[in-house]
């Protein structure tokens, strides 16, 4: 089973925040606390390597060489290093590199959204009371 958190954003970029209080909290230090104000949740999981590192990066990896190897040989049309490599080569390049990635690079500790759960929330008058009681709100 996948980990997913939701987190809080007063903006669509920076959902930084994992405690819905923490946000409500910012917001009333800015002074924009109030009935009607917006804010967002989205969920998000784990940065994946294979999302990262896909079939068609091999292509142009391998084009690259095919342009490198043709500035070394003064521009010659027919070079052709990487480009004759079948769709069953490439394949096999791409898990090659892809099963290095996954052992030697870090990703979890990014996060990014997952597609279409970001919602737009009003704060309501029930939220600000609460807050008030909780003691940390600074409206009067």
């Amino acid at each position: 089973m996948k980990e997913v958190r939701t987190y809080y954003s007063r903006d669509e970029e920076l959902f930084q925040h994992d405690d819905l209080d923490e946000l409500l909290r910012e917001m009333d230090d800015d002074e924009c606390l109030i009935e009607g104000a917006t804010y967002l949740s989205a969920n998000f999981e784990p940065l994946k390597i294979d999302d990262l590192f896909k079939e068609w990066d091999v292509h142009r990896l391998l084009e690259n060489i095919d342009e490198k190897a043709w500035d070394f040989v003064g521009g010659d049309d027919d070079v052709n290093v990487c480009s004759d490599i079948g769709t069953d080569k490439a394949k096999e390049l791409h898990s090659i590199i892809l099963d290095w990635l996954k052992k030697n690079v870090n990703t979890p500790r990014y996060w990014c959204v997952i597609a279409n759960t970001m919602e737009t929330h009003t704060v309501t008058a029930e939220q600000i009371e609460k807050a008030r009681g909780r003691g940390w709100l600074t409206l009067t």
